[in-house]
């Protein structure tokens, strides 16, 4: 598994900093292709996240290992039977918005949904808390419109309602 990390982090560097140039445009490349880019809301706040699946183990090990992440198995039995288990590493907040400006030269089909997640972290208030904190939820009718235009515009670029 991934080394996880609750709370402030306590590594000397952030992992994102020290991914070489090959292994971002490795990750983008997998998430251009296996990965899904969109914001999760519920009732009070919404969060960008960048998730990758896939039946490859070694691989969700591998992108989960880069980024100090932790991956989770999907287990598909009483589903077909020759469907294999899932594994799936997701990423959200402000170090998913990092890692896509990282990510966003070497992307080609993805590339608007890193750019927009990028834009959505933008409209964070800083101050007393990282979201979701109820002082970060304080926003301008503005900035809550502006977030729920970015995360209908990722919508429809994913093909879905928007």
């Amino acid at each position: 598994m991934g080394n996880y990390i609750r709370g402030p982090k306590r590594w000397k560097v952030e992992p994102i900093d020290a991914l070489t140039d090959v292994e971002i445009a490795y990750m983008a490349g997998l998430l251009d292709g296996e990965g899904h880019f969109g914001v999760h809301t519920n009732k009070v706040f919404g969060s960008p996240r960048i998730v990758l699946a896939m039946t490859h183990e070694g691989v969700i090990q591998w992108f989960s290992s880069k980024l100090s992440i932790v991956y989770h198995k999907k287990s598909r039995v009483g589903f077909k039977s020759h469907w294999k288990d899932q594994y799936q590493v997701s990423l959200s907040g402000r170090r998913c918005a990092k890692l896509c400006r990282l990510l966003y030269p070497h992307l080609i089909v993805k590339s608007e949904q890193a750019k927009l997640i990028w834009e959505y972290v933008e409209t964070y208030t800083y101050g007393s808390g990282y979201p979701p904190t109820v002082k970060a939820c304080r926003t301008s009718k503005e900035t809550r419109d502006l977030r729920i235009s970015i995360k209908l515009k990722i919508q429809s670029l994913n093909g879905g309602p928007g």
